[in-house]
């Protein structure tokens, strides 16, 4: 949980170029859930290219009358902050399939899920 395995690199991999399992899970459903960890990007001050201050890094969305790929969509990322790390996260999702509570309570929970990572992995046994 420390470090993305492979620098991301496996992403799709087994799926679609592995020949041993690309034709087995190529029979299984597409997923409903898709999820983007866009990287992390350092301090703005520090980089020879950021995005803009008054934007939020995790604010990806598409063309509004471009169909979903996904059911629900989560890009995340982590800024470095002078504070420290921080994940943002930001969920687009089909109106016709979910509701803005129901992707909130789901957002919510996904955070206090990874909250309680955070707490069990600084705990020492």
């Amino acid at each position: 949980l420390r470090a993305l395995p492979a620098a991301g690199t496996g992403h799709g991999l087994l799926r679609h170029l592995n020949p041993e399992t690309a034709p087995v899970l190529a029979e299984l459903a597409e997923p409903q859930i898709e999820f983007n960890y866009m990287g992390r990007f350092g301090h703005a001050e520090d980089a020879d290219w950021s995005y803009a201050p008054e934007e939020d890094a995790a604010d990806l969305d598409a063309d509004p009358d471009m169909p979903m790929s996904h059911a629900l969509t989560l890009n995340a990322l982590t800024e470095d902050r002078p504070e420290g790390p921080r994940l943002a996260a930001h969920w687009s999702f089909a109106a016709g399939l979910l509701t803005e509570d129901a992707v909130r309570d789901l957002g919510e929970s996904w955070f206090r899920a990874l909250e309680a990572l955070v707490r069990h992995a600084e705990t020492r046994d």
